[in-house]
């Protein structure tokens, strides 16, 4: 048989045990310790599955374990033989997949498929003269966005209401801060950009400076139960602490609930006014 004469596959491993096994030296932990600093952080399972790794090799006498492994060759079977076939004429063909016979009869498509179709959209396109009522059937269904975003709601307001507005020497910041820690993130990250732009020299001042900043929040603390006066108030106490600008800027605030009716934007916005 020519099966007997195919060669088996072998493989040999071999591994040591001993009491001590996977222990460091105290320049390998070292050196371990300063790779989890870099990284940031430990995976614990990772380790986990090292440490249980490293106790299977830990036998209490020193030893060493071979294992033989042995698989039969595989088998290739031919397949089976088949019977020549006749080829099928064109003729028959077409009469065998004709469209409306046999299997195809189901799928074949009809008026009531499409009058489904048409119901979909709500209107029938066959009861319009005009022959496009199919797609205006579709137009009546799809929804209209506005493109008309707080920013722009925001400057049209200022623009039409705010007397110290100049387009030449104002600037614009939105954000989507929730949080009173994000809030007061957003402000002062501005506010110390506009520092560095007044406080360098004169002559960057005069090359176009922005001298009245508008932080437009229109979330403002949507999670936070502090109020827009309150965080402005805070705002307020904090830059007066600050050398540099304690008494070169000034804070306000434009919001829907304004007392002053003067001031009642439609989106929150805090304003930041530097002084000559």
């Amino acid at each position: 048989d020519n099966g007997d004469d195919r060669e088996w596959v072998v493989s040999v491993n071999c591994a040591h045990l001993h009491p001590k096994f996977g222990e460091k030296t105290p320049e390998q932990q070292l050196k371990e310790l300063q790779e989890e600093e870099e990284q940031g952080e430990v995976d614990l399972n990772l380790q986990e599955y090292k440490e249980r790794r490293l106790l299977a090799r830990r036998s209490p006498y020193p030893s060493v374990v071979v294992e033989v492994r042995s698989m039969a060759p595989p088998e290739f079977t031919p397949p089976p033989p088949t019977a020549p076939q006749t080829p099928q004429a064109v003729e028959d063909f077409d009469q065998d997949e004709a469209p409306g016979d046999g299997k195809d009869k189901d799928e074949s498509v009809d008026s009531e498929f499409i009058q489904q179709l048409e119901a979909l959209f709500s209107k029938s396109s066959l009861q319009n003269e005009g022959g496009d009522g199919f797609y205006d059937s579709i137009g009546s269904h799809i929804e209209t966005f506005s493109s008309v975003t707080p920013l722009m709601v925001a400057q049209n307001w200022i623009d039409e209401n705010d007397p110290l507005f100049d387009v030449s020497k104002c600037a614009f910041t939105v954000s989507e801060a929730t949080h009173v820690d994000e809030a007061y993130e957003f402000l002062f990250t501005n506010l110390a950009m506009q520092t560095s732009q007044f406080l360098e020299s004169t002559a960057t001042q005069e090359a176009g400076a922005q001298k009245r900043q508008y932080l437009v929040m229109p979330h403002f603390l949507s999670n936070s139960a502090t109020s827009m006066e309150k965080f402005a108030t805070q705002a307020v106490n904090i830059i007066r602490t600050l050398p540099p600008v304690r008494n070169r800027i000034d804070v306000s605030v434009l919001h829907p609930e304004h007392i002053d009716p003067e001031k009642r934007c439609p989106v929150p916005v805090f304003v930041l006014q530097w002084k000559d």
